[in-house]
C-alpha cells in the first residue's frame, strides 16, 4: 500500500512521515523544501520526499513521479481555523493536495486538524464532499513530548521562576495525546475501509488540568519548588506580566491558551468499539 502525507511542518506530521514506514505500506511526503527537514530531522527518515509548494497551483502541473496512492494523510497547515484568513489559506492548501491525490488515482484522504477547531470543521467536510473524496476528520486533542507546541511552551517558562499563566476559564482540561499513541493508533486503523465519511477525535484516557500538565513537565525538567505558577484570568495582564517580569514574549502563548480554552472535552467513543487501544500514562510521554 502507498500513503502520501501533506503537513510536514507539524508536530505530528513529522512522526507519521517517519514511523508509518514499514514493508507493506511506502510512505511518500511533499513539502515546500524537503532538504530542510532532512537537515534537521532527529529521526532517520525513510519515506521519499518530493519539493512541492502546495499554495502553488503552478507546482501541481509538473509531473511528480509518485506510485498510485491508497491513502492520503494531510495534516492542518494553520494553527487555527477560527481565522478568517487562515481558513481560505487551508482551503486552498487542502483543494490542492486533494487534486495532487486525484492526479495518482487515490480519493481517500484523512485529514488531521484540532479538537478546539470543531465548530470550524464543516468548511472541510463541505470541500470534501463538493471534489468527491471518501474522507475521515480527525481531531487530536493537544499533543505533548520532546518538540511538540506544548513542550515549547513549557520550555520558555521554565526560564523564570514565576509562571503567569493566562487562564481564561476556572478549569482548562486536557486529554493530552502521547507522540507514541498516536502513532500506534494510526497504524492500528485500516483506512481503506474504516470511518469513511466520518468525524473522530482522538486524545488520552487521562483528563488532567493545564496547571497538572505543567507540574509534570516541571518535576521531570526542573523542580516544582523552584517555580510557582501563578493564574491570572486578563489576557492583557497575562501578557504584561510576562514581558516586564519574565522578560517573556508572550502574545502566541496567550493566543495558545485561549484557543485551548474553547474546546470541548475530546470524546473518544466513536473508535473505541472497533479498535482495542493500550493508552500510555501522560507521565511517561512527557
Amino acid at each position: 500500500m502507498n500513503a502520501l502525507v501533506c503537513g510536514l511542518n507539524t508536530y505530528l506530521g513529522k512522526a507519521i512521515l517517519t514511523s508509518l514506514q514499514s514493508e507493506n505500506l511506502h510512505v511518500y511526503g511533499i513539502m515546500r523544501d524537503a532538504s530542510l527537514l532532512e537537515a534537521r530531522g532527529a529521526n532517520p527518515i525513510n519515506a521519499k520526499l518530493f519539493n512541492v509548494d502546495i499554495i502553488r497551483l503552478s507546482s501541481l502541473t509538473f509531473p511528480i513521479p509518485l506510485p498510485q496512492i491508497d491513502v492520503s494523510f494531510y495534516f492542518t497547515q494553520i494553527p487555527d481555523l477560527a481565522d478568517e484568513i487562515g481558513i481560505q489559506y487551508e482551503l486552498l492548501s487542502l483543494k490542492n493536495f486533494i487534486q495532487l491525490s486525484k492526479n495518482n488515482n487515490c480519493t481517500r484522504i484523512v485529514y488531521f486538524g484540532r479538537v478546539y477547531d470543531k465548530n470550524n470543521i464543516i468548511y472541510i467536510q463541505q470541500l470534501f464532499e463538493k471534489e468527491g473524496i471518501r474522507y475521515t476528520i480527525v481531531l487530536k486533542d493537544v499533543a505533548i513530548g520532546n518538540g511538540s507546541a506544548f513542550d515549547r511552551f513549557m520550555q520558555q517558562m521554565m526560564t523564570n521562576k514565576l509562571i503567569f499563566l493566562y487562564k481564561p476559564i476556572e478549569k482548562v482540561i486536557l486529554r493530552p495525546v502521547c507522540l507514541s499513541d498516536f502513532i500506534q493508533w494510526v497504524k492500528q486503523v485500516d483506512w481503506q475501509h474504516d470511518f469513511i465519511n466520518e468525524y473522530l477525535e482522538f486524545g488520552a484516557q487521562q483528563a488532567v488540568e493545564i496547571e497538572e500538565l505543567m507540574q509534570l513537565y516541571l518535576s521531570k525538567y526542573s523542580s516544582p519548588q523552584k517555580h510557582k505558577i501563578i493564574t491570572i484570568p486578563y489576557e492583557c495582564l497575562a501578557k504584561l506580566l510576562n514581558r516586564i517580569v519574565s522578560k517573556v514574549s508572550y502574545d502566541h502563548y496567550a493566543d495558545y491558551i485561549n484557543t485551548m480554552s474553547k474546546r470541548t472535552l475530546t470524546d473518544n467513543s466513536k473508535w473505541t468499539n472497533l479498535i482495542p487501544f493500550q493508552y500510555s500514562k501522560i507521565e511517561t510521554a512527557v
